[in-house]
């Protein structure tokens, strides 16, 4: 059992590896950071993912049990596109203030691409599961690349709000 997990995990790495190698690029254009591009509520994605849920149609609506999978699997995929949009947009402000020379100390840029990276997998790592599984069975990792995008997006807001000519540029 535990060859097959660790078989499993080291495709997903490879997949996750081969994607990046082949160009699936995160420097889409998006829109600027008026606050159009948001992460979806915290207690969304929990109900997405609940466990409390997928029991309750498992003993009062077994025959739903596939069908309500499948709109929760749909669902969470949309959630998780948005936490990425708020990743790759917040990054973008990053890139845009160190390209205006705006002072940041390196620790500051190392921390952040390092966070940016955590989590581009940690997100695709969940969109993995969610798709071959379930929201379900991904719960505990979708909470963590949500806490990720939230960071990130925490970042991109504070790095707008101390520096003024970054805020004209966007």
């Amino acid at each position: 059992m535990i060859g097959i997990l660790t078989t499993v995990l080291a495709l997903l790495f490879l997949a996750v590896l081969l994607a990046w190698a082949l160009g699936f690029s995160t420097n889409r254009k998006s829109a600027s950071w008026s606050g159009s591009i948001k992460l979806p509520s915290r207690l969304i994605r929990e109900r997405i993912s609940s466990r409390e849920d997928f029991q309750f149609v498992g003993v009062e609506a077994p025959e739903f049990r596939s069908q309500f999978l499948r709109d929760r699997k749909i669902l969470m995929l949309i959630c998780l596109q948005q936490m990425r949009a708020v990743a790759i947009e917040s990054f973008r402000i990053h890139r845009t203030a160190v390209s205006l020379q705006v002072s940041m100390k390196p620790a500051v840029e190392l921390r952040l691409a390092g966070d940016y990276l955590t989590f581009l997998l940690l997100w695709e790592l969940a969109r993995s599961l969610v798709w071959i599984s379930n929201p379900v069975a991904a719960q505990s990792l979708t909470a963590r690349v949500y806490t990720a995008a939230e960071e990130l997006s925490d970042a991109a807001k504070q790095l707008i709000a101390t520096n003024h000519s970054l805020r004209t540029e966007i």
